[in-house]
Formats: C-alpha cells, sequence, structure tokens
C-alpha cells in the first residue's frame, strides 16, 4: 500500500481529476465574470490559460508524488500568473473576484503539497508572496491589504501541509502495525508447522525403533541376524539424527546397510536443504550405495555458503574416493 498522501486521497485518480476539472471550470467562470474588472482583460485570460495549464499537468500525470520537473513547472505557472494580474487590477481598493488569480495560485500550491511537494509549494508560495508585497509597495495599493490576502493563503496552506504530514505519519503507524501482525501470523505459522514435523518425525521414529525394543526387552539371548538388526538400526538412528534432511533416502540406505555397507551421515550444514539439493544428493548417493557390497560410505553436508553440497568419501575394496555434490552435480 502506497504511504503518499496524494494515492491516499485518490488524487491522482479519476476522483481526484474530477475535482481539479471542476475547480478549473468554476475558476474559468469567475475569471469571465470579472473581466471588466481588469485593466487588460487580455492579461486576464492569459493568466487563465495558464492557470488551466497547470490543472492539465497535474490531471494528465498519474504519479501519486509528482515528478519535480512537472512540479516545477506548476511553480513556474503560478509565479507567471501573479505576475501578470497583480498589477492589473482596476480597483484595487475594492477588487471584487477580480483578484481570482491569489485564490487559483494557492489552490496550486495546496495540491502540490498534498502530492508530495511540500518544500517546493512553500518555496513558490513564498515567491508568490515577495512578488505581490513588492507590487503593492511600488504600485502603493495598500500593501497591508495584501499582506492580509497572502496571509489567509499562507493558513489555508498551512493546514494542508499539517493535514498531509499527519495523515502520512497515521498511515505508516498503521502500517507499520499490519506488517507486526503479519511478522507475527508467519512466525506462529513456523512454529505450527514446525511442531508438525517434529510429530510426524517422531511417530516415524518410535514406528522404526519400537520393534527393536521390544526385542531387547525380551533380555536376549540374540542370535547373528538379531545382532545385525540391531546394529543396523543403530547405524540408521545415527544417521537420522545427524542428517535429518537426506535420511530420507530410506530404502538405498537401509538395503545398503542390510548388506554390511556403513553407512555415516554427517551433517554441518545448519540449514535446511532445498528441493535441487536434495535432489543432486540423490543422484549420488543412491546409485553409490547401490553399487556396494562392502566397505563405508560417509556423507558430510558441507557447511554453508559454500558451493559444494555434500561430500562423499567412499571406501572399498582396500580403497578410497571422494564424491563432490554440487549444484552441477
Amino acid at each position: 500500500m502506497s504511504r503518499e498522501v496524494g494515492a491516499i486521497l485518490g488524487l491522482s485518480g479519476p476522483a481526484g481529476r474530477a475535482v481539479l476539472i471542476v475547480y478549473a471550470l468554476g475558476t474559468g467562470l469567475v475569471a469571465f465574470m470579472t473581466l471588466g474588472g481588469l485593466r487588460q482583460p487580455v492579461l486576464g485570460l492569459i493568466t487563465l490559460g495558464l492557470f488551466w495549464a497547470a490543472i492539465a499537468v497535474l490531471c494528465v500525470i498519474t504519479a501519486d508524488t509528482l515528478p519535480q520537473s512537472a512540479t516545477i513547472a506548476v511553480l513556474l505557472v503560478a509565479i507567471l500568473g501573479t505576475a501578470l494580474s497583480s498589477a492589473n487590477v482596476l480597483e484595487p481598493s475594492d477588487p471584487g473576484y477580480a483578484t481570482w488569480p491569489l485564490g487559483a495560485m494557492g489552490f496550486l500550491f495546496i495540491v502540490l503539497a498534498l502530492r508530495g511537494r511540500r518544500g517546493l509549494a512553500w518555496a513558490g508560495f513564498g515567491a508568490v508572496a515577495i512578488l505581490m508585497v513588492g507590487v503593492a509597495m511600488v504600485l502603493d495599493r495598500e500593501p497591508v491589504r495584501v499582506v492580509n490576502d497572502v496571509a489567509r493563503q499562507a493558513a489555508i496552506l498551512l493546514i494542508a501541509t499539517l493535514f498531509a504530514i499527519a495523515l502520512r505519519r497515521a498511515t505508516e503507524t498503521i502500517a507499520a502495525a499490519n506488517a507486526a501482525r503479519s511478522s507475527r501470523a508467519a512466525v506462529a505459522a513456523a512454529v505450527d508447522a514446525a511442531s508438525t514435523e517434529r510429530a510426524v518425525e517422531s511417530a516415524a521414529f518410535a514406528a522404526s525403533t519400537r520393534p527393536a525394543l521390544e526385542l531387547l526387552a525380551t533380555a536376549g539371548p540374540f542370535d547373528a541376524d538379531q545382532v545385525r538388526y540391531f546394529t543396523q538400526l543403530a547405524a540408521y538412528v545415527r544417521g537420522a539424527g545427524a542428517a535429518p534432511a537426506v535420511a530420507g533416502t530410506g530404502d538405498a540406505l537401509r538395503d545398503a546397510r542390510a548388506r554390511g555397507v556403513e553407512v555415516f551421515l554427517v551433517d554441518d550444514r545448519g540449514t535446511p536443504l532445498g528441493a535441487q539439493e536434495v535432489a543432486a544428493i540423490e543422484r549420488v548417493l543412491v546409485p553409490t550405495l547401490a553399487g556396494m557390497a562392502s566397505g563405508s560410505v560417509t556423507m558430510r553436508l558441507a557447511p554453508q555458503p559454500s558451493v559444494e553440497i555434500a561430500t562423499l568419501v567412499v571406501q572399498d575394496h582396500g580403497g578410497y574416493r571422494r564424491v563432490v555434490v554440487d549444484a552441477a552435480t
């Protein structure tokens, strides 16, 4: 979820564009109605055209945070529109709605502030305020009145800015709470999955060892086949405990141990194996065990990070060989 105020309020969406268009049309109506109160009506029309161009930019660009280039374009429109209109009012002492450019440009600054450009919005507003007060002082047109108008617009922009800041912080707080809740849910799911896996492994371990334990409880004596069975089971239990991730090669391990092959599994990895890594081990370990009638195989899962997945040391026919299992195996 986007945390930009413009996205939260939908200013860059259809509803936001509708508001901009309605405001632009209303401003156009006021501008045409007050042309008679201007020294040069053509300058009023140019100012209105510039304002509509700025509105078009805000409507066309749908990014939640307005790009800097578009922001600067809107600011230039506001400054130029103010320059054209500041000295164009016919009756400065009683301007009526002929000062509509001040409100229109103030509206542009509010939109910029809500669409992630608060700093530039205030910089542009400061430039416009200085321009208006400067024009009033040069033309001796009651600077106090102009300062009062600027202060009202500044108050509106301040409210919009504070609203944007408060809404963004509230959204960040909500997002953090949602992330924490999701994290807790993920941890709980992982714990449940681990508990389920442990229960399955415990049940399988009990099923594998119970017959031997019941046989041992009879206190013997045991024949050679039973002793070999206990030895194979002990090796299986050691292997399953040391490297449970590969103890699932099951049949191959049991068959090899039944033939007298000693199989030792050592887990120095410390993390679970992925499906591709398990498959690579099986492609090497299973054929190796299947081809042996005696000897021993020691497989060690390599510590991570490492390009090796596991290493097999095979002792057969009085010799040793080392086999490396990696992703390319």
